[in-house]
């Protein structure tokens, strides 16, 4: 089937994203939590860090507990985002 050039076409399975914010938006928290807990996982995964998956979902829990998300900085501040 030939598909023009200028037709894009997106494939919701093979779709990824490091938008946190915009997941929470579109999709809700709990595609945020899955997006926040797979990269951590793929962050961690590329410096050759192992950490358990039971720690990666505390801290994406610990993110996403107020049905927003919230941030850390690197001055130890938190940030609350409210969509």
């Amino acid at each position: 089937m030939y598909i023009p050039p200028f037709l894009f076409i997106i494939i919701g399975l093979e779709s990824d994203t490091n938008h946190v914010m915009e997941v929470e938006r579109c999709l809700g928290i709990e595609a945020a939590r899955t997006t926040i807990i797979d990269q951590i996982k793929k962050t961690m995964g590329a410096h050759g860090m192992g950490i358990d998956d039971r720690h990666t979902m505390l801290l994406a829990d610990c993110m996403t507990y107020k049905v927003c998300v919230c941030v850390f900085s690197c001055v130890c501040d938190l940030h609350v985002f409210c969509v």
